[in-house]
């Protein structure tokens, strides 16, 4: 059925009502990707134009950010004395010692071999496209039954649809 055979089909109030408000909700929509569109093309320039300015800065941060972490490891006993934190007029250096276990490889094997199960995580979960092939029969015996679910959605003509 065409656009236009489906508008004829509105005689009622409500049907009515609901294409108008579908209408409104096109035209709104429309107005919105068009202003996004314009936002993103912008920002986009704009990121463009300063590429110039911030792209070497952000290369400069990025070294100078290693060489102040290089410097505060080969540094530490100097700088940190025991502590943590260490505040300067411009900035303060952190340090953290954190307890990591080291990631091998082989490492499920292995514990399959030394019978650490408690260690293994085992994921069940119910195959749910194998339940939907069954009869209601054995839906019912499993605990379970087929039910109708009833959704709303509309569809915007010349747009993306939206759920309601």
């Amino acid at each position: 059925m065409t656009v236009a055979a489906k508008k004829l089909e509105l005689p009622t109030e409500a049907r009515s009502r609901a294409d108008e408000m579908l209408k409104q909700a096109a035209a709104i929509k429309a107005k919105l990707d068009l202003a996004l569109t314009v936002c993103q093309n912008e920002a986009a320039v704009l990121v463009k134009r300063h590429a110039e300015t911030t792209a070497p800065l952000k290369r400069q941060l990025e070294a100078l950010d290693k060489q102040i972490k290089a410097h505060a490891k080969k540094h530490q006993v100097d700088l940190f004395a025991g502590k943590d934190r260490v505040d300067f007029a411009n900035g303060a250096l952190l340090r953290k010692e954190e307890q990591h276990v080291r990631h091998t490889r082989g490492m499920l094997d292995r514990l399959e071999e030394i019978g650490a199960d408690d260690a293994i995580k085992t994921v069940k979960s119910v195959d749910w496209d194998v339940l939907e092939k069954w009869t209601d029969e054995r839906l019912i015996e499993a605990g379970t039954e087929r039910f109708k679910k009833e959704t709303f959605a509309y569809e915007l003509f010349g747009g993306g649809s939206l759920a309601s």
